[in-house]
């Protein structure tokens, strides 16, 4: 069985075969195989009358919130876990307005996180700030969050260092 996941528009295909969508309530439905962070649902499932041997099988499809890793999670009709798969992503292409050609799409990150108020930014562990940035883009940051005069300078300096920080840690600062 080989399952590709379509991040577009959300399909799930089972050897080729779209499963239907279907409604499911739950954020974070487990922890990653491969780094140990939270697994966020991006879509529900449920087996498409394919042939006359229909299992009733509900699959989750979840992203994790760290390293961005896909899983199918595999139950059966009564949501007991029967299996994990990771399924092949589908590339999509773009065009590209101003050259013509395709490109592959990128995926779409997934935040634990998103930093856009002073409370927000000081929650974040001063270990993990001093990694990135300097005490005086911190101090800029922060000046900048509360609406205070900052040093221009510092304060763009740890606006460019914005993405690494994301990449790092999972946590999107936004001010």
């Amino acid at each position: 069985m080989t399952y590709q996941y379509n991040f577009e528009k959300s399909h799930l295909l089972l050897d080729g075969t779209p499963l239907p969508l279907i409604k499911y309530e739950i954020d974070e439905i487990g922890i990653c195989l491969k780094c140990s962070s939270p697994l966020k649902l991006l879509s529900a499932h449920i087996d498409a009358p394919i042939s006359k041997n229909k299992t009733g099988q509900k699959f989750l499809v979840s992203v994790c919130t760290k390293c961005s890793s896909v899983y199918v999670n595999i139950y059966d009709v009564s949501w007991s876990w029967l299996a994990d798969a990771e399924p092949e992503l589908i590339d999509l292409e773009k065009t590209d307005i101003t050259s013509g050609k395709k490109r592959k799409a990128f995926k779409i990150p997934v935040y634990t996180e998103i930093i856009d108020s002073s409370d927000g930014f000081e929650k974040i562990p001063m270990e993990q700030l001093k990694t990135v940035f300097s005490a005086a883009e911190i101090r800029a940051v922060l000046q900048k969050a509360n609406g205070e005069k900052t040093i221009r300078q510092y304060y763009h300096r740890a606006k460019k260092k914005y993405s690494k920080f994301e990449e790092i840690y999972g946590i999107k600062i936004n001010i």
